[in-house]
Parts: C-alpha cells; sequence; structure tokens
C-alpha cells in the first residue's frame, strides 16, 4: 500500500511542477528568439511561394507560347522572291477605281512622283505583280508626252574590242574640270567624237569615223538580257497637271506588254528608238566604267513587244 501512495503522490507532484512551469512567465530572450525563428520561417514561406508562382506563371505563358506558335500559319515565300504582292485580276480591279478617281496628289516629288504614286495607290511594296503563266511584269508609270527616257538595262561583258583606256585615250573629251572621259550618247548619226552606232543582220556595234570598232552586241544576247528584266511589262499613262505648286496625276490606260525578238530590238535601233549611253572615266591608270546602258523613251516602250492587251 505504502509503495502505491508513493507513486501517486510522485506523479501528483509532476503535474503540480508541470502546471506551474507553464503558468511561469519565461525570459525575455527565449521569447525574442522564438519570434525571430518564426519571422524567418515566414519569410522563407513567402519566398517559396514567389517562386512556385513565378515559375509556374513562366511555365503557363511558355506553353501558351508554344501552342500559339504550333497554331499561327507559317508565311510561304515566293519562290521568285520579288516580293509581289498582288496579281493580274485584283491589279484590273484596282486600277479600275484608281481611274474613276480622277486627279489624285502626288506622293512623291520629281520624276519618281508618278510611279511612286501608283504604287501607293495599289499598295505595293515592290513594283511588280504576280502573272501565274509568266512569271512576274515590271510595273512602269509615265507621264502622257514626256520625253523623258529610261534604263532598259547595261552590257559590257564581252562587248568590247579594244580596252576601255584606250578608248578614252584615243577618243574620248575632257569635261568641264578637264577630266578626260568617254561618256557619249550614240545614234546611227556620228557625234562631236565621230563616234556612231552601226547596225548589221545580228550585231550592233560602236564604231569611230576612222573604221575602228570598239564594242560590238549580238542582238540574240540582247534580247535575252532584256527578257530576263522585262518578261512581261504592265505600262500605266497618266495625265500630269500642276495645282498650287504640287503636281497631280490622272491615270489614264494601262497595258500588258510581252514577248519581244531579236528582229524587233534591232528595228527599233535602227528607227532611233534605243539609243547606247557610253560612261567611261579616265582613272589614270585603268578606266572606270560606270556600265554601258541601253536607253529608250518611255512612251516608246511599247514598241519594243510583240503584243499589246488593254487592261
Amino acid at each position: 500500500m505504502k509503495l502505491i501512495k508513493i507513486h501517486r503522490r510522485d506523479a501528483e507532484d509532476a503535474k503540480d511542477a508541470q502546471r506551474k512551469a507553464i503558468s511561469s512567465p519565461r525570459p525575455l530572450c527565449i521569447l525574442c528568439a522564438s519570434a525571430v525563428n518564426v519571422s524567418r520561417s515566414l519569410a522563407a514561406l513567402a519566398l517559396i511561394t514567389l517562386f512556385v508562382n513565378t515559375f509556374a506563371s513562366s511555365s503557363s505563358h511558355f506553353v501558351a507560347a508554344q501552342q500559339e506558335q504550333r497554331r499561327a500559319p507559317e508565311v510561304v515565300q515566293h519562290p521568285s522572291a520579288t516580293g509581289v504582292e498582288i496579281t493580274l485580276d485584283e491589279f484590273q480591279k484596282a486600277f479600275a477605281k484608281i481611274k474613276q478617281a480622277g486627279f489624285v496628289p502626288s506622293g512623291r516629288r520629281g520624276a519618281g512622283g508618278v510611279g511612286n504614286t501608283l504604287e501607293q495607290l495599289l499598295g505595293l511594296r515592290e513594283n511588280n505583280i504576280n502573272l501565274p503563266d509568266l512569271g512576274f511584269a515590271e510595273l512602269k508609270a509615265h507621264r502622257t508626252g514626256s520625253p523623258n527616257r529610261i534604263t532598259l538595262f547595261t552590257a559590257d561583258r564581252g562587248a568590247w574590242k579594244i580596252e576601255p583606256l584606250e578608248a578614252i585615250r584615243k577618243f574620248g573629251i575632257k569635261d568641264e574640270r578637264g577630266h578626260l572621259g568617254l561618256n557619249s550618247t550614240l545614234t546611227l548619226e556620228p557625234n562631236s567624237a565621230g563616234l556612231f552606232l552601226q547596225v548589221d543582220a545580228e550585231t550592233v556595234s560602236v564604231r569611230h569615223t576612222s573604221g575602228v570598232a570598239l564594242a560590238v552586241w549580238n542582238f540574240n544576247a540582247l534580247t535575252e538580257q532584256f527578257t530576263k528584266k522585262f518578261p512581261a511589262l504592265v505600262i500605266i499613262s497618266a495625265e500630269s497637271e500642276r495645282r498650287d505648286g504640287a503636281e497631280w496625276f490622272r491615270y489614264t490606260r494601262a497595258q500588258l506588254l510581252t514577248g519581244t525578238s531579236p528582229a524587233i530590238f534591232r528595228r527599233q535601233i535602227l528607227d532611233g528608238h534605243i539609243i547606247i549611253d557610253l560612261r567611261l572615266t579616265d582613272q589614270g591608270t585603268s578606266a572606270r566604267n560606270h556600265g554601258t546602258e541601253f536607253r529608250t523613251r518611255e512612251d516608246q516602250l511599247p514598241l519594243l513587244f510583240k503584243t499589246s492587251r488593254e487592261l
């Protein structure tokens, strides 16, 4: 019995000691340490939560972007890489509206205004239109009755029969600054330097009245080079007038021009519609060739093609 009482007393003493310990105030340093630990734990938890949320958000955006990219259509480049944006049928419909609009102000000053304004009205980035059967057509606009000439192409490779520097030294003329050069516009008639064009059955050549041939081109090669640049041509005619110092255009006509031949090219040189410009300067030890240009008037472009169709 004593043993039992002792155990009960010991148990009661232990409980009483525990109650006193709980009710007694703890030292201040212990409370501060606990508060610091809790604060650190809360801060760490907040950082972990922020990291998890940020990662989840980034992951969702990444997944959404990947899904959107998979849904987005692929941009297909035109094989000719010309940046064409309009078909012939679309052009005809758009040009009909442009004709009905009457006079419009020029979108750019200078000679290029007539072409630039047309491209703006058509919404074109480049001056080509798509022709499914022909590849593409060059688009040219010109002022009706304008005497301006355009360059068809330049051609020099394999043409020169004497060295260009020798040609300058023999037949060149000094400019207003005293620089020697061979800058001449050539036709069938000899110019002041005695240079002219001679047309034979298959070639055209630059010759001097002394009989010297400076350069020779084959009509087949010239026609091939012309066709590369102009497989087809849509030429636009526009009337021009001035209003308060600004130029206005009224686009009146569109023609689709296709096909050419060596015979056509030869005839246009004989008729004086195609001229050749030499552009050589003496650099001391060598000649600088800026490119021999084959040029024609804008309003004579239809004469270089086999067929013409009104659009």
